[in-house]
């Protein structure tokens, strides 16, 4: 290896700084950041859009605490500036100065809770009842702004009932109607909302559902949708029941080739009327279920004329729904190419391919609960651990001995076969 000097009387300056530039360098590559969607994500937005597919219900659960994230997302912290007059230390005038402020906009600001020594445990338990007070104040104001500027619906008092496991509930509205429920109370300190097909028809007219997808997914770290229904609605007698039994005949409904097939069940009302010497069915009820409700994916495929009660006799109205419970939330990034990617019957419906999408494993939802939570002890909590480990000379297990309480886990119930998956879902 050719050896280069690094200072030599017969030299001068410039030429040592010539042989410094020829040098080997150590290369250290940049680390690329994490794209901000995923690859199935990236490939739904990419997709083709379509209008045919409509989003028919919508349920989703997010932490009370992700309302604090509110302010720092849409709407929010523009640089706003103000003009203040002040004296001039030497020459006593008064003197314009242009100043920044924060300005939380629509959003309240999280308040600051000022903790104090305690003489005793009354002292104690009266504080966080305080605290808990103080902040459960805010996250009503803020829930009450959310709806109403992102979803666009009013929420009414409480109603003092519990819903879905939750200790109380209250009704959204739009326009003076019911369009839905939000529940709280329990479930692990969460917030459920369930918007019906009326709900979604004026949520949409509202906002957008990639809007939507941003706040669950990038603001309160939602990677899962508790239901969604897709609905397409065909008014020229194509796709009715008779060409859904059809389909399922020819094993259009089966999701994967392993495994056996879902069930069918026909849920047909009718009587029989004679015209023409012929005895013909006249329907009450017109349906075809593909599943069961506790499945991932239940279809219903009805006449929806006859379900509302329409007595137009030159109209054809049938609806083909899928039912999709604990789905990936991306698909509201793109509902037509998530409707077309389920089975070989929703694609023959609307004509596409579509992008394939999942309902989450227990597997797979254990992970993202680890990683959501990981997520957060880094946006709430992370710069302070790193003072707090700095103190300590980078001694970790110094650091999280005395950061965590003596009785930690049992909540999740991981098993160790899990660990690779986690590892590689919470990587960053």
């Amino acid at each position: 290896m050719k050896q280069f000097p690094l200072f030599s009387t017969q030299q001068s300056f410039d030429k040592l700084e010539e042989n410094q530039l020829k040098l080997p360098r150590l290369y250290v590559p940049k680390s690329k950041k994490k794209d901000i969607y995923s690859n199935k994500a990236n490939e739904l937005m990419a997709h083709k859009k379509s209008d045919n597919i409509k989003i028919d219900f919508l349920a989703f659960t997010f932490p009370i605490s992700a309302l604090r994230h509110c302010s720092k997302a849409g709407r929010i912290n523009f640089p706003h500036e103000m003009t203040v007059i002040k004296k001039d230390f030497f020459s006593k005038k008064d003197v314009h100065h242009t100043v920044n402020f924060k300005n939380y906009g629509i959003w309240p600001e999280v308040p600051e809770i000022k903790w104090r020594k305690v003489k005793n445990l009354e002292e104690h338990e009266l504080m966080h009842a305080e605290f808990k007070a103080t902040m459960l104040k805010f996250y009503e104001e803020t829930l009450k702004i959310w709806a109403g500027e992102v979803l666009g619906f009013d929420i009414s008092p409480m109603r003092g009932k519990g819903f879905q496991g939750y200790k109380d509930s209250a009704t959204l509205r739009f326009l003076g109607k019911d369009v839905g429920f939000v529940c709280i109370g329990g479930q692990r300190d969460t917030i459920h909302f369930q918007i019906s097909g009326t709900g979604c028809k004026s949520l949409f007219e509202h906002t957008t559902p990639f809007v939507i997808h941003h706040w669950l997914h990038r603001v309160f770290s939602v990677s899962k949708l508790s239901r969604i229904d897709l609905a397409y609605d065909d008014f020229d007698n194509n796709f009715n029941c008779d060409y859904a039994e059809k389909a399922y005949i020819d094993g259009f409904f089966r999701t994967s080739n392993r495994g056996p097939a879902p069930l069918c069940e026909p849920r047909n009302k009718y009587t029989y009327e004679a015209k023409l010497n012929k005895l013909l069915k006249v329907f009450s009820q017109e349906m075809f279920c593909v599943g069961s409700r506790s499945s991932a994916v239940y279809w219903r495929i009805y006449n929806k004329k006859l379900e509302q009660g329409i007595k137009q006799d030159d109209l054809t109205w049938y609806r083909s729904e899928s039912e999709l419970k604990k789905w990936d939330v991306d698909a509201l990034l793109n509902p037509a190419a998530t409707f077309a990617g389920l089975c070989p019957f929703a694609a023959s419906i609307d004509l596409d391919k579509g992008v394939k999408t999942k309902a989450m494993s227990k597997v797979k939802e254990v992970c993202l609960d680890v990683a959501a939570r990981v997520r957060h002890v880094r946006r709430s909590a992370g710069k302070a651990l790193g003072d707090i480990l700095e103190i300590f000379q980078g001694d970790i297990e110094h650091t999280m001995g005395l950061i965590l309480p003596e009785e930690t886990g049992g909540k999740l119930g991981i098993p160790s076969t899990y660990q690779q998956l986690i590892n590689t879902v919470i990587e960053v």
